[in-house]
């Protein structure tokens, strides 16, 4: 089910007046659309890092303006505080509901590999989401990859992801989206019990 978030309208803030909202448990919000003047907004604090903690760039939503107007938008442009993580900001883009977006959608690792559960390895991922093409409606918020199966030195790649009928994958198929490496104790390990040179001569006479 698609979230509607009520949204009030605002003008153009200070920093101050960016802070005053806050503490007001408003985040600020722009609404922007093809032809049409950037809006400024405000939307529940809670509401909106909810929002973008479930679904993120990809989280179709939408925006009750007032006066029975609704509009349907896409994150376009999230900012944080670096330090706590906080939300400071969120660009919203007007979108249809008939035609197909492109949004960046989270990648979801599930399962553990064996040599991982063991701690002989560690599992890298390299990329944290995949570009998607698809009807508002059918844009998933994350896919999910099965990575239990990965060996060490295993890679899994764009292109080992579930094909789906509902969305276009437009990342390139040979994105590397996680590596399982071997520990430094493992290799270590490893080493230390390695046969050494005089040891090899005396197996090889």
């Amino acid at each position: 089910m698609r979230a509607t978030v009520r949204v009030l309208p605002r003008e153009p803030l200070t920093k101050g007046g960016r802070k005053q909202l806050r503490r007001n448990g408003l985040i600020p919000i722009t609404l922007s659309a093809a032809g049409a003047e950037t809006r400024q907004l405000a939307a529940p604090a809670r509401e909106l890092a909810d929002l973008i903690r479930r679904g993120g760039t990809s989280a179709v939503v939408e925006l009750e303006v007032g006066g029975g107007e609704r509009a349907l938008a896409i994150p376009r442009d999230i900012q944080r505080d670096p330090v706590t993580g906080n939300l400071l900001h969120v660009g919203f883009k007007r979108i249809s509901g008939r035609e197909p977006v492109t949004a960046d959608v989270r990648v979801t690792l599930v399962g553990e590999p064996e040599s991982v559960r063991h701690g002989i390895a560690y599992m890298d991922q390299e990329a944290l989401t995949v570009s998607v093409r698809a009807l508002p409606d059918r844009l998933p918020t994350h896919i999910q990859a099965d990575v239990s199966g990965l060996e060490v030195g295993g890679v899994l790649r764009v292109s080992d992801l579930p094909p789906a009928p509902d969305y276009e994958i437009l990342s390139p198929p040979d994105t590397v989206l996680a590596t399982v490496h071997t520990t430094r104790a493992a290799v270590a390990a490893a080493e230390e019990h390695a046969p050494g040179e005089q040891e090899r001569q005396e197996q090889a006479a």
